[in-house]
């Protein structure tokens, strides 16, 4: 498969991801949400291992060794739900996953 494709793929897994965090249908914690990261940002980074990219190997594979290891962490304590799309997300902290570290999460209150 052509890696234009591969990294377009990679990159919508990882969008679908955080799309479906801000839009409240997800969590950050949810297996969905860190499977997606995983995988998506895993084939990033082993799309710019192969392109000698460095920075954007150091990002996604960052990326993709955190979303790993949360992944973990919640599979070993027990998966936190999805929202339900009868009532409401609870209000909750989230940050842009670019921002990450740089400033205070935004709280979403409803």
């Amino acid at each position: 498969m052509n890696h234009d494709v591969l990294q377009v793929i990679g990159a919508l897994t990882v969008l679908g991801g955080y799309v479906a965090a801000q839009l409240g249908r997800t969590t950050t914690r949810s297996i969905g949400y860190l499977v997606a990261n995983t995988v998506g940002a895993g084939l990033l980074a082993w799309l710019a291992w192969l392109g000698r990219d460095w920075g954007f190997l150091l990002l996604e594979g960052t990326w993709a060794a955190v979303s790993a290891v949360s992944l973990y962490l919640v599979l070993r304590r027990g998966a936190a739900p999805a929202p339900s799309s009868s009532e409401p997300a609870p209000a909750r902290a989230r940050e842009h996953p670019s921002a990450a570290g740089t400033r205070a999460p935004v709280t979403n209150s409803r």
